[in-house]
């Protein structure tokens, strides 16, 4: 019984193994991140990226910045922003290793939830119009990020500000679950931020 038993812990972490995969953007153009039509992985099929997987999404021939909308939750291990490519966040987004936005790529949160268990790094441009950054990650913001409206809650998130063209434009941000928001530039952010609540 002892043998069967490593057989089968065996047979299933090959199998877990075999699952992952990675996913490249298949469109030049905008679209929908569950719609399997816009996915090609290594092996040639369609398909969404999955938990375990990696996401990359570059623009295929083309100079024009496209939209890859999360309309529904999503689950995915990586996930890469090319250049030209805006990723829009619209509900549950949650990522187990890494989230980087390339130096001419996009991303932005608008309503939904990013809960990132690794690290996030903010090359180019981030937008976060409102709703949650949580998880047990950290992100390092080389690139600029901007806050655009009143809604956004850092929940046992670290953001790094590293760049110089950050902004905020309206609102306040509420920390909570010992979240960290770090900056050089701190006299500017506390200017920005009085009422901010935190926890």
């Amino acid at each position: 019984r002892v043998g069967m038993s490593c057989l089968v812990i065996l047979a299933f972490f090959f199998f877990e193994v075999a699952v992952s995969d990675v996913w490249q953007w298949h469109l030049p153009q905008t679209g929908m991140w569950h719609d399997s039509n816009n996915w090609v992985n290594t092996m040639g099929q369609n398909g969404v990226p999955g938990k375990q997987d990696t996401a990359i999404i570059t623009p295929i021939n083309t100079t024009t910045l496209f939209y890859v909308t999360v309309e529904s939750n999503a689950e995915v291990l990586e996930v890469q922003v090319g250049n030209n490519a805006l990723l829009s966040i619209l509900n549950e987004f949650d990522v187990g290793s890494s989230f980087t936005i390339s130096t001419l790529g996009q991303a932005q949160l608008s309503g939904g939830t990013i809960n990132l268990q690794g690290i996030m790094q903010i090359q180019g441009h981030f937008t976060w119009k409102s709703g949650t950054m949580g998880g047990n990650g950290y992100a390092n913001v080389t690139g600029s990020i901007s806050f655009e409206s009143s809604a956004h809650i850092l929940d046992g998130f670290r953001i790094n500000i590293l760049g110089q063209q950050s902004n905020i434009t309206d609102g306040l941000i509420q920390l909570q679950n010992n979240a960290v928001f770090h900056s050089k530039e701190r006299k500017r952010w506390r200017k920005r931020w009085k009422g901010r609540e935190t926890g």
